[in-house]
């Protein structure tokens, strides 16, 4: 049910010529990537990745490697930021890709 209305809203954003911007670990299983124009990747090394999801949510290490082992990367990314720094250094390398973008 959740993955349909993903995909029904991010449809009635597409058709109205909206910008779109989709934070989806399953953009495969909800088959979004044919309507990107663009795909950022955003990339944590593991160890800073389970840190930061353990103090945030308190994932166990087991949960985490299972939730990220299935997670893909998309075989065509048009931009990828490193995440291991703060939140104001990917809010600095975000805001120039969508400078870019012309966002």
């Amino acid at each position: 049910e959740l993955k349909r209305y993903l995909k029904d809203e991010v449809y009635f954003l597409f058709f109205r010529k909206k910008n779109i911007v989709i934070c989806a670990a399953l953009w495969e299983e909800i088959d979004l990537f044919a309507l990107c124009d663009k795909v950022l990747l955003i990339k944590t090394g593991d160890a800073l990745a389970y840190e930061r999801v353990h103090k945030r949510e308190g994932v166990s290490f087991d949960m985490f490697e299972a939730l990220n082992g299935a997670q893909k990367e998309p075989e065509k990314v048009d931009f990828m930021v490193e995440n291991e720094e703060d939140f104001q250094a990917l809010y600095k390398q975000l805001n120039s890709i969508l400078n870019q973008l012309k966002i």
